[in-house]
């Protein structure tokens, strides 16, 4: 494992030195703890999946505009109508063509509305 000084030096390469922000506030165990989770992270692998949002065929280039999709209650769905979106949904989802967004409250206040 790292020491605190190697994993600095390295989060700063990474420019990721914020996970060490509390880092003094810690016991000496979690500090360990944090020092063993920053040093399974692949940052290589984060930066690549960053990259990849950036390449031309990415959402936003194509143009495209996000439009709000009606709600279904599924307690109200027939035994076949779930079946149908559930398996739909792992479809989409091992394709890479579904995203979700989900939310607590409800009143907009996260979205300051």
């Amino acid at each position: 494992m790292k020491s605190f000084e190697e994993m600095k030096t390295f989060l700063k390469e990474k420019n990721a030195t914020h996970l060490l922000n509390f880092y003094d506030e810690l016991s000496e165990n979690e500090q360990k703890i944090l020092l063993e989770q920053i040093e399974k992270i692949d940052f290589d692998y984060m930066q690549s999946l960053y990259q990849m949002t950036k390449e031309s065929n990415s959402f936003q280039s194509k143009n495209r505009e996000i439009t709000p999709i009606t709600a279904l209650d599924k307690s109200k769905l027939s035994t076949e109508e779930y079946t149908s979106f559930n398996e739909l949904g792992k479809k989409l989802i091992k394709e890479g063509k579904l995203a979700v967004c989900s939310m607590a409250g409800g009143q907009g206040t996260r979205l300051r509305l």
